[in-house]
C-alpha cells in the first residue's frame, strides 16, 4: 500500500495532526479486513515528514519510508520491495507519535508524560532495518585516554562487524556516548561518529569509526551559560549502535575544543571581554574580572553598557 501525502510538504506543509487522511485510513482498514494473518501488508510512505499514527503502523508488517523521491523514485522503491536493492538507511530524526510531542530530541531523557502526551518515539533516531542481519563483536578505543581534548579532538573506535544473514548488504555503524557525569546534566546520548560498511553474507570486518569529541562539550556553570564550552574530565561510555557493545573513554583534563572564549567582545575588538579575565580595567567592570571564575550577571550588564556606548 502507498500511503502519505502530496508534494505540498515541499513547502511549509504545516498540519495539526500526524494521522493519515481519513480516506487513506479507510483504505488501509479495508485491506486489513480483506486479508488474513498469513498475508503480509507492506506500506510505502511518501511524505516529506513523519505521517501516520501507531494504530496505522500496527496494521503494517513492514514500512518503507521513501520520503519525497524524484523522477526515478518508482524504480528505487520497486527494486527495494522485490529485494533487488537491500535498504541500509537510518532515520536522521526520531519519529514522534503526535504533534504535541514534536520535536522528539534523540538525546532526551526517559519519556515524560503529562497524561495527554508522551514523548516516546514511534521509531527512534538511527532506526532502520535491512534484508540481512548484522552483529557486533568486540569494541575498543585506539586512544582510550585523552590528556587534553583541545589537542586531541578525535579518537578512533574499532568494532568487529559480521553479516550473519543470507544476503549481502550495507550497514551504518554508529557510535554514541551513552553515559557520562559532570558538573552539569549531560544528554542521555550523543552521536560521535558513524561509518558505512558493505559485507557479503557471512563476511566479517573491523570497522574504524572516527569519534568527534566536540559532541561531548557542555557549557558549565550557572544558567547564564556564558562560560566556554568544554569537554569535562571524566569517564565516557561509548556504545556501538542502539544497544551494542560498549567501551570507555577517559578524559584527564577539562578543556575547550571549539570555542575557548565565547563571550562576545566589543565591535572593534578593544576593551576586552568582560568575565574572561582580560586584565583591562577600561572595560567598565570594577569587579576585578578573573579567568578563574565564571562570568556573572554584572559582567553581562557591563558588556551591554559598553556596546551601547560604542554603537
Amino acid at each position: 500500500m502507498v500511503l502519505g501525502e502530496g508534494t505540498h510538504n515541499e513547502g511549509f506543509g504545516d498540519r495539526d495532526e500526524l494521522a493519515l487522511d481519513e480516506s487513506q485510513q479507510t483504505l488501509l482498514d479495508t485491506v486489513v479486513d480483506a486479508t488474513d494473518d498469513s498475508t503480509p501488508i507492506l506500506g510505502v510512505m511518501l511524505a516529506g515528514a513523519p505521517r501516520g499514527s501507531p494504530d496505522t503502523f500496527s496494521h503494517l508488517d513492514a514500512l518503507l519510508f521513501a520520503g519525497q523521491p524524484g523522477s526515478d523514485g518508482g524504480v528505487a522503491i520497486a527494486e527495494t520491495l522485490v529485494g533487488e536493492s537491500n535498504p541500509s538507511g537510518k532515520l536522521p530524526f526520531s519519529w514522534p507519535e503526535n504533534v504535541g510531542t514534536a520535536p522528539v530530541q534523540y538525546d532526551r531523557y526517559d519519556p515524560t508524560s503529562t497524561g495527554g502526551t508522551d514523548n516516546t518515539a514511534v521509531f527512534e533516531y538511527g532506526h532502520g532495518l535491512s534484508y540481512t542481519d548484522f552483529e557486533y563483536g568486540s569494541v575498543s578505543v585506539t586512544q582510550p585516554t585523552v590528556g587534553n581534548p583541545a589537542n586531541q579532538s578525535e579518537v578512533t573506535v574499532s568494532v568487529d562487524v559480521t553479516n550473519t544473514g543470507d544476503m549481502a548488504g550495507e550497514h551504518i555503524v554508529e557510535v554514541f556516548n551513552t553515559q557520562s557525569y559532570g558538573s552539569v546534566l549531560q544528554p542521555m546520548r550523543r552521536l560521535l561518529g558513524y561509518e558505512r560498511v558493505s559485507l557479503d553474507s557471512g563476511e566479517s570486518t573491523t570497522v574504524d569509526v572516527t569519534a568527534d569529541l566536540t559532541a561531548l562539550e557542555v557549557v558549565p556553570g550557572d544558567v547564564l551559560g556564558l562560560a566556554p564550552k568544554v569537554v569535562e574530565a571524566g569517564e565516557y561510555e561509548l556504545t556501538v549502535g542502539q544497544n551494542g557493545p560498549t567501551t570507555t573513554l577517559t578524559v584527564q583534563n577539562t578543556a575547550s575544543i571549539t570555542d575557548p572564549d565565547p563571550v562576545p567582545g566589543l565591535p572593534d575588538g578593544s576593551g576586552g571581554n568582560p568575565g574572561r579575565g582580560n586584565g583591562n580595567s577600561g572595560n567598565g567592570n570594577e569587579n576585578g574580572n578573573s579567568s578563574n571564575r565564571d562570568p556573572t550577571m554584572e559582567d553581562v550588564v557591563d558588556l551591554l553598557d559598553e556596546v551601547r556606548r560604542r554603537s
